[in-house]
């Protein structure tokens, strides 16, 4: 009985309409909630960070995306500058990763 409490994660049980559906432990969930609380804990400056890293993310990839249907675009390097914002986006959001990762 303990056995099954240790290594079970997740169990499922039949609904009224015969489909089986699985519910996760409060430990999983625990664990979300935990960072989800911490990152709304963080300071306002690590809480842009994040949402400054996210948009320069979003801005490198963009631009390795038209490098890949270059049909009109000139021959720039495009993809090493996209790759150089992706680079800058992780170093943003150590502030904030380490936040809620720290113990």
């Amino acid at each position: 009985m303990k056995l099954k409490r240790m290594l079970g994660l997740c169990r499922k049980r039949l609904t009224s309409k015969g489909n089986i559906s699985i519910f996760i432990k409060g430990d999983i969930v625990g664990l979300f909630e935990g960072m989800i609380e911490r990152f709304r804990k963080l300071p306002s400056p690590h809480v842009l960070a994040v949402v400054g890293g996210k948009l320069v993310f979003g801005l490198g990839f963009g631009m390795i995306l038209a490098r890949c249907f270059q049909n009109y675009l000139d021959d720039s390097n495009w993809y090493i500058i996209g790759l150089g914002l992706i680079i800058v986006s992780l170093i943003m959001h150590i502030p904030g990763f380490y936040g809620v990762f720290k113990k």
